[in-house]
């Protein structure tokens, strides 16, 4: 994994000559619950072009939605440039309470995803699983823990144009700790195939998803350890991409923010792919969307064993500060 820090020198902007300002009025979206206490509302949302989400919504117990719902939804989300094309629908249940103007997230989860793509049954590999070096699923985890990493990750995995994967997620819960640290490998892993443009019936790969099963045996004989190197980040962020991007309203407030993303250095000298945000700190304040923009400028050198470069998941770390 790679990390770097990067802050954004900026001017605070003044604030306001001392006026106060009214809170503004919050109206309940829904709010005719017919005497019921609550109402739980499953929202599907997926992911169109430009980063923006479609959403459709259900509610539980018979509730009588209006139309606009999943509109509702709709317009109080930022984009997510991180998801353009992927063809991922996410899950948010949201409960409505008569008294309060704010719903609350009952399950609001970046691990509760689904492909809205059509599945690829019978896929046509260029570079299948069985070509990798076999120590791309335990590298740069040392000896002594990688006897512990045994057990199968199964993966649903997005064809890309080119044909590699993208934004695999697991087709059941990641919960114990070593667990976790194989489900991550099993995504670095998956990374690093590749489809035909056509499938075996002649239609095309791209824009469909994928079933893979990465089997991991920490016991097995490997044999000798070959020559391994990371990933190394090559360029800084351009400042003034940072300080045009910065988030305004974060920026009259003078909020400062970190941001955590998982991208895929590729297989050859250059920018950061696919970044997403596994973190924001503080939340909900627009750092995510310029952070992807940001990360996917930074160039990395590949990851490469006894001299073969693979594409390979690294961790990449943006910090916001105003100085």
């Amino acid at each position: 994994m790679i990390e770097a820090m990067f802050a954004a020198a900026m001017t605070l902007a003044a604030a306001g000559g001392g006026q106060q300002v009214a809170p503004p009025v919050v109206e309940r979206p829904f709010p005719s619950f017919e005497g019921r206490a609550s109402v739980t509302i499953d929202f599907w949302c997926r992911y169109e072009a430009g980063g923006g989400r479609r959403c459709d919504a259900a509610a539980r117990d018979g509730f009588d939605l209006p139309e606009d719902a999943g509109r509702w939804l709709e317009t109080r989300t930022g984009p997510r440039p991180d998801l353009v094309g992927t063809g991922l629908r996410r899950r948010v249940a949201l409960e409505f309470k008569p008294g309060e103007a704010q719903p609350t997230a009952v399950r609001d989860t970046d691990r509760h995803w689904e492909f809205w793509w059509p599945e690829l049954t019978d896929p046509v590999w260029s570079i299948p699983l069985e070509s990798l070096d076999p120590y791309l699923s335990y590298l740069p985890a040392p000896p002594e823990r990688r006897t512990l990493m045994t057990g199968e990750i199964p993966l649903q995995c997005g064809v890309r144009a080119d044909g590699y994967l993208d934004l695999c997620i697991f087709e059941r819960p990641i919960e114990e700790e070593m667990e976790t640290v194989i489900a991550n490998r099993a995504r670095a892993v998956a990374a690093n195939v590749r489809l035909e443009p056509a499938a075996a019936d002649g239609s095309a790969s791209a824009g469909r998803f994928v079933r893979l099963n990465i089997v991991f045996d920490g016991g097995a004989t490997l044999g000798a350890e070959p020559a391994s190197e990371n990933p190394v980040t090559l360029s800084q962020p351009d400042p003034e991409m940072m300080s045009r991007l910065y988030p305004p309203g974060a920026l009259e407030a003078g909020v400062e923010a970190t941001v955590t993303l998982e991208c895929i250095a590729q297989a050859a000298t250059g920018p950061l792919e696919n970044c997403t945000v596994i973190g924001e700190d503080p939340g909900g304040r627009g750092f995510g969307p310029p952070s992807v923009a940001i990360a996917e400028t930074l160039v990395t050198s590949p990851f490469t064993i006894e001299g073969r470069p693979y594409r390979q998941l690294v961790r990449q770390r943006i910090v916001w500060r105003l100085h």
